[in-house]
C-alpha cells in the first residue's frame, strides 16, 4: 500500500503541477518504480546520510563526530527509471551531464549503445566472400560476437535504399523477425517502411512486457 501511494505521489510530481521543472512526458511504470525502490532499499543505510533524518538514527549518532560522513547527494528517478544524483550537484561535476543537458540533446542521443559497441569492435574482415544475412549480396565482414558469426556489411552496401547498414539492421531489436536472417523464404524482399514501422511498434510492446515480467519475478521462482 505504501508503494502504491508513493507511486501516485510520483505521478503527481511528474505532471509538473507542483514544480514545472519536475515535469516529464513519460514517467516510469509502476513495476519499474517498485523495482528501483527495492534496489534503493537494499543499498540504503542511514550512515550515508542521503535523506533528511538519517543523522538522527542511532547508527549515525553513535559514530564519533570526527568520523561521521558528510551528507551524500540525494538521488532520484530519472526519465528511464535509473537512479541519478540531484541535478544541482551534477551541474558542478565534469564527469556527468545534467538532466536539462540530456533533454536538449534528445535528437542526438539514442540510448545505451554499449552492447552495440562491443559488436562493432568484434567485426572482422575475411578474404573469401559470402552472402550477407541481411541483403544477400557478397560480403567480406562477419560479427565474431554473435552466435554462428553471421556475415553482414559493416558499411553501407551498394543498392541500399534506406541508407542503413546491414550491421545496424541485424543488431536492431525492433527489426528482429522481418530481416532476411529470420526469413525461411527462398526469395526475400526488403519490407516497406510502413511494415517496418508497424513491426517496430509490436516489438516495443514485446520488449516492454519482458521488462515487466522480469520486474515481477519473485526470488523464490528464480
Amino acid at each position: 500500500m505504501a508503494i502504491t501511494v508513493a507511486y501516485d505521489i510520483y505521478k503527481e510530481v511528474c505532471e509538473g503541477l507542483l514544480d514545472p521543472s519536475y515535469k516529464i512526458d513519460k514517467p516510469v511504470t509502476f513495476f519499474r518504480f517498485r523495482e528501483k525502490l527495492a534496489k534503493q532499499m537494499l543499498h540504503y543505510s542511514p550512515k550515508h546520510k542521503r535523506y533528511s533524518g538519517d543523522d538522527k538514527f542511532r547508527c549515525s549518532t553513535q559514530v564519533p563526530v570526527a568520523k561521521r560522513r558528510s551528507p551524500s547527494p540525494r538521488r532520484s528517478l530519472t526519465l528511464n527509471g535509473s537512479s541519478s544524483e540531484d541535478t544541482s550537484t551534477l551541474g558542478t561535476t565534469t564527469s556527468c551531464a545534467t538532466r536539462d543537458e540530456i533533454e536538449s540533446q534528445s535528437s542526438r542521443l539514442c540510448g545505451d549503445l554499449s552492447m552495440f559497441e562491443k559488436h562493432e569492435r568484434s567485426m572482422v574482415q575475411f578474404k573469401s566472400y559470402r552472402s550477407c544475412v541481411i541483403c544477400g549480396h557478397s560480403c567480406y565482414w562477419k560479427c565474431m560476437k554473435c552466435p554462428d558469426q553471421p556475415v553482414m556489411h559493416r558499411n553501407l552496401c551498394k543498392g541500399s535504399t534506406d541508407n542503413v547498414s546491414c550491421h545496424v539492421k541485424y543488431h536492431n531489436t525492433l527489426r528482429y523477425g522481418i530481416t532476411r536472417a529470420e526469413s525461411t523464404k527462398r526469395k526475400w524482399k526488403e519490407p516497406a517502411p510502413e511494415t517496418v514501422k508497424a513491426h517496430s511498434k509490436a516489438m516495443k510492446k514485446v520488449c516492454d512486457s519482458i521488462a515487466i515480467a522480469n520486474a515481477t519475478i519473485l526470488p523464490s521462482s528464480t
